[in-house]
């Protein structure tokens, strides 16, 4: 099993997650779903990897196709890209921080 990647939100894991397992229960191939969702495959890859953030246009698009009932769709709500990269959230607080004390010196 591999680690997760910490830069990567776990609402993108799970919900890459769920693709992968309703894609595979309704026997449909990558192929087939970048067809309908407009997407490669490598693409598809990505966002059942939690690479890369599952869009509306695929999370709609694998509801019908798989006939979830809004199962799949109702994941939009919870994905979302933040305004800056998991990395930069320490330089992000400490900058806070500063301008909080007030002086440029501050810790």
């Amino acid at each position: 099993m591999s680690v997760p990647n910490p830069a990567v939100p776990p609402a993108w894991r799970y919900a890459g997650d769920q693709l992968k397992r309703w894609r595979l229960k309704a026997g449909v191939t990558r192929e087939e779903l970048g067809l309908a969702a407009r997407y490669s495959p490598d693409t598809i890859k990505a966002m059942e990897q939690g690479v890369r953030m599952p869009t509306p246009q695929l999370l709609d698009a694998a509801d019908a196709l798989f006939r979830a009932e809004g199962l799949l769709s109702a994941a939009k709500e919870y994905l979302s890209r933040d305004k800056f990269p998991v990395r930069a959230h320490g330089f992000i607080e400490l900058e806070r921080g500063r301008a909080a004390c007030g002086h440029t010196r501050c810790p």
